[in-house]
């Protein structure tokens, strides 16, 4: 799994910094955007990995597992006063047909095993190997960089108002 790093002690400094400043509200309020739109990118990456994956068999079942993945892929961004993140996740509690392990067999190399529909026959299935994690991997230094600048553009608010 790849993550985009940023100084998890710095990103918690700044947010007890934030909660105890007067307009903390608004300084976090923009910290949360701009660290949301930097790993954005790279869940639109993951999100059009996914749906480009190629469709084999029934073409008709309801919701399609791509799309539903594909909804599934999330940033979330927390800033706790103990600890904060930013991460891009792919939420399983709304995968369709009680395949609640989507994301992740979608992604692994190895695929999984499921019945044929009507049948007592099983067979291996493929997804497209990689989709998140290569997603990731590509979009990393974009979105270290842009965190980098959210961080650093909070941080000039706050010196600012400090030294006014």
């Amino acid at each position: 799994m790849y993550t985009v790093e940023v100084n998890e002690r710095d990103l918690t400094r700044l947010v007890a910094a934030l909660n105890g400043e007067a307009d903390g509200k608004a300084l976090r309020r923009d910290l949360v955007g701009g660290l949301r739109a930097a790993v954005e990118p790279a869940a639109a990456l993951a999100r059009g990995a996914i749906l480009s994956m190629g469709v084999h068999g029934l073409k008709r079942a309801t919701p399609p597992l791509r799309t539903a993945v594909a909804a599934a892929v999330k940033v979330e961004v927390r800033l706790g006063a103990r600890q904060a993140s930013v991460a891009v996740v792919v939420h399983k509690h709304s995968m369709p047909r009680a395949f609640r392990n989507a994301p992740k067999r979608l992604n692994a190399a190895k695929g999984w095993r499921h019945p044929v529909y009507g049948s007592d026959q099983w067979v291996d299935q493929l997804g497209a190997p990689g989709w998140f994690d290569e997603s990731m991997r590509v979009a990393e230094p974009a979105a270290t960089r842009a965190a980098k600048e959210a961080l650093d553009e909070v941080a000039r608010r706050i010196d600012m108002k400090t030294r006014g």
